[in-house]
């Protein structure tokens, strides 16, 4: 019996990785954060769904970063250009009052307008992708930070602000935020 139980473990490549994570749950029940009244505060429904929105993020960024990795190149410019674009388009429905489709014309144009940078360093200037990403990285950090003037703005629905119809991506189906099923 035990035998077929090995061999049953050894041959299955899917199962390996389920008990991987049932471990992995386990472990994180076991040693949770708990609160002084004795509830666990880490593996709350909201907690969850906090996280997954938050990783959905950093996944569909990681969908096209990979294709860089694949291609044995690297690009560290990525996260400050999320911001970058995010900062233009909270500031351009908000603040500037530029209407929504401008905005995200906008806010497209300023990362085409840096992958167009860094490709003509990268490939005309001859100059290593890291250090021309890294570079980029900064200046695209810098002036969010300098158009924000480090201040947080966030996007209304409605009448100056984003239409009612993206209010979508705020929510949840069947308990899962919207993020997570653009991801997958």
């Amino acid at each position: 019996m035990k035998n077929k139980i090995m061999e049953f473990y050894t041959k299955s490549d899917w199962l390996k990785p389920v008990l991987g994570f049932v471990g992995l749950f386990i472990l994180a029940t076991i040693f949770s954060p708990v609160s002084s009244k004795g509830t666990i505060i880490f593996l709350k429904f909201d907690n969850l769904s906090n996280i997954l929105r938050q990783v959905s993020e950093i996944g569909i960024i990681s969908v096209g970063m990979t294709l860089v990795i694949i291609t044995a190149g690297i690009d560290l410019s990525v996260g400050s250009l999320l911001a970058l674009s995010a900062t233009l388009t909270a500031f351009g429905i908000m603040d500037w009052q530029l209407g929504f489709a401008l905005t995200i014309i906008v806010a497209l144009l300023s990362g085409l307008l840096a992958g167009f940078i860094n490709g003509v360093l990268i490939s005309w200037g001859k100059i290593q992708a890291f250090i021309v990403t890294l570079a980029m990285m900064t200046g695209a950090r810098g002036f969010a930070l300098f158009i924000a003037d480090s201040n947080s703005r966030n996007i209304g629905f409605g009448d100056g602000a984003a239409p009612e119809v993206f209010k979508v991506f705020t929510t949840s189906f069947i308990g899962i935020p919207f993020p997570v099923f653009i991801f997958i």
